[in-house]
């Protein structure tokens, strides 16, 4: 008999993002000496977006699924209270009906 072992879930959030990687992985893959950098990104709730193609490499190394630049965008923006555009909305340039 095969044991069944279930995917990892997807994250939801940075914090769970940054438990799925781990906190000292994260930080050595970074070049950050100790945690406190990747601790306050899981606290915040907000990883800067210079990391984000990095995260998402990572989160692919790692197995953990559902993580892309778009993800990290929303979950920034909704950290932030920033109003997101809907999906397939159509576009409007200043002025423009």
């Amino acid at each position: 008999m095969t044991d069944v072992v279930d995917a990892p879930a997807t994250p939801a959030n940075v914090a769970e993002l940054i438990e799925a990687l781990g906190l000292s992985w994260l930080a050595g893959r970074f070049g950050h000496k100790n945690v406190t950098t990747v601790s306050g990104w899981k606290r915040r709730g907000y990883i800067p977006g210079e990391y984000w193609s990095g995260i998402v490499s990572a989160a692919y190394t790692k197995g953990v699924n559902g993580i892309s630049e778009d993800v990290l965008a929303r979950w920034h923006a909704e950290t932030r209270g920033v109003p997101l555009i809907a999906q397939n909305a159509p576009l409007t340039l200043g002025g423009e009906n």
